[in-house]
């Protein structure tokens, strides 16, 4: 096996966007944009999981007097329903996508065959695997185990709604609720945390398999987690007295490059240091720069490899901040966007290498910003 392999477990709800129910089709283009940025890295062979929560679900099944395998068959094909939609949309990216069902349709998709799987993933070909494990009482997060296992997936990345990490109780009721920064699998047992459900967290302790939780909602976390812990990277902020000036440089094993932000007039910026926005401008920059880059070693650590976060662990790609955190997540967003249309400019230099210089509009009250990676 070449690259890693990863596992992407998407909840049934994530497709229904805010209806909760059903398939929104704007949530699952965006969904689908997300998981091509990640693929477009190149570091992964990715397969996913999705569960089938937005079409049928356990309670509805009880309310209807419906017995319990029976519910579970419903659900399984409401798995493959939302399998075939994030398939056609990933498609209209240019995203090659294979769906493998293990319940056996052939008119709709591929039957699941592990050794198929394998040599999709290996033709770099994106797998989403539906029908759950094709027998009731298991659950889709017991199937992301047990396809990750089957597959050597080396992590499973836990896409969650609005929640971007493990909590001692729900953030989202509990204001007071503790996030827990890394965890073993023995811990989600012990402590019944609701991370995934004990089955699929026994399958991953035993085979070794990571688990990393992140908010589905934030643009770019796919991306960002699937960046890990792959790229280490030193730095330091700089800040003027009367914030004229504040900026922040920084290297990795294969650039090097420095964020500067102020105002042409030399006016006071409003309290920004070089810790805030450039350091995040140039987290986001440099993870532009390193697409598609093989990736070089720094002296002192290991080789790059995929991440190998515990249940919860934050995924800190930029060094210093958790780069999965809502607030954090939202601002990088805003600032891809500004990068997103930057001009990018290539000038051969020697001995150096290549300059990559990207340049954004002028901003408001005069300010402007720069960057330069040399390479």
């Amino acid at each position: 096996m070449g690259k890693k392999r990863i596992m992407i477990k998407l909840s049934g709800e994530a497709l229904a966007g805010k209806n909760g129910i059903g398939i929104d089709p704007q949530t699952v283009r965006k969904i689908a944009r997300e998981i091509k940025s990640a693929s477009d890295l190149g570091l992964c062979e990715i397969s996913i999981v999705v569960g089938g929560g937005n079409i049928f679900r356990g309670k509805l099944g009880d309310e209807m007097g419906i017995e319990r395998a029976s519910a579970d068959y419903m659900g399984m094909i409401g798995t493959i329903v939302n399998a075939l939609a994030l398939q056609n949309s990933l498609e209209a990216l240019g995203v090659e996508t294979r769906v493998l069902s293990s319940l056996n349709i052939p008119e709709v998709c591929e039957p699941y065959i592990r050794r198929k799987a394998i040599s999709h993933l290996e033709k770099g070909r994106l797998v989403i695997f539906g029908g759950g494990t094709g027998n009731p009482f298991f659950t889709t997060d017991t199937t992301s185990a047990l396809r990750a296992a089957e597959m050597d997936a080396s992590i499973i990345y836990m896409a969650k709604n609005g929640i971007d990490g493990v909590y001692d109780s729900d953030p989202r009721t509990n204001p007071k609720a503790v996030r827990f920064e890394r965890l073993t699998h023995s811990d989600i047992l012990k402590n019944g945390l609701h991370v995934m459900d004990s089955t699929a967290a026994a399958l991953c302790n035993d085979n070794n398999i990571d688990i990393c939780v992140f908010d589905m909602n934030v643009e770019g976390n796919i991306r960002r987690a699937i960046l890990g812990e792959n790229i280490k990277v030193g730095g330091k902020t700089g800040t003027t007295n009367g914030y004229k000036d504040a900026w922040f440089c920084g290297f990795s094993a294969n650039f090097a490059g420095c964020v500067w932000y102020g105002n042409d007039d030399d006016t006071a910026m409003n309290n920004m240091t070089g810790g805030s926005l450039p350091a995040q401008t140039w987290h986001d920059v440099m993870e532009f720069a390193h697409r598609g880059v093989e990736l070089k070693t720094l002296p002192g650590f290991a080789p790059p490899s995929a991440p190998t976060a515990q249940a919860g662990a934050p995924i800190n790609p930029g060094g210093s901040q958790s780069a999965l955190s809502r607030r954090s997540g939202e601002a990088l967003g805003s600032i891809e966007k500004l990068i997103s249309g930057a001009t990018d400019k290539r000038v051969d230099l020697a001995p150096s290498g290549n300059v990559i210089e990207l340049e954004t509009t002028p901003q408001r009250g005069g300010g402007r910003r720069g960057f330069v990676v040399l390479r």
